[in-house]
């Protein structure tokens, strides 16, 4: 059976229900919108079809909500960024942005993250540096 939503409503469904599972409103829209997208995007495996696997990690304590990354390390243009367990599209957003500025700095970035959760579709981060007008490998 095939279920068919208009992309706003499924987003503001999903964000609802990260909220009610104790994400902040920036944090649940953040994850909703990646998810969507990348069903929009035709990547249906990294999309909405992850929302129960999440709340069981976030059961099982292997995500933790409301987390921002820190930079652990690195120097000049590297960056080594902890996630803290954080919900992964959130936290590399975050970092992309990090690395954004620190490529308008040093002229290259180069970062690293660890410990987040599950960051879903890696084209979004991409995509989301080249709307800056950056490229990324």
């Amino acid at each position: 059976m095939t279920i068919l939503a208009p992309a706003k409503e499924l987003q503001a469904f999903i964000a609802a229900i990260f909220r009610a599972a104790g994400s902040e409103t920036g944090e649940a829209g953040e994850i909703a919108t990646h998810l969507v997208d990348a069903n929009l995007a035709g990547h249906d495996s990294h999309g909405v079809c992850m929302v129960p696997v999440y709340l069981e990690h976030l059961g099982a304590g292997l995500v933790r909500p409301n987390q921002r990354p820190a930079r652990v390390g690195g120097t000049g243009s590297f960056g080594v960024f902890d996630g803290r367990l954080g919900y992964g599209q959130p936290i590399a957003n975050a970092v992309m942005d990090e690395a954004a500025a620190i490529a308008a700095e040093h002229g290259v970035a180069i970062v690293t993250l660890r410990n987040a959760h599950h960051i879903g579709r890696v084209g979004a981060y991409a995509e989301r540096l080249a709307a800056r007008g950056l490229m990324s490998i």
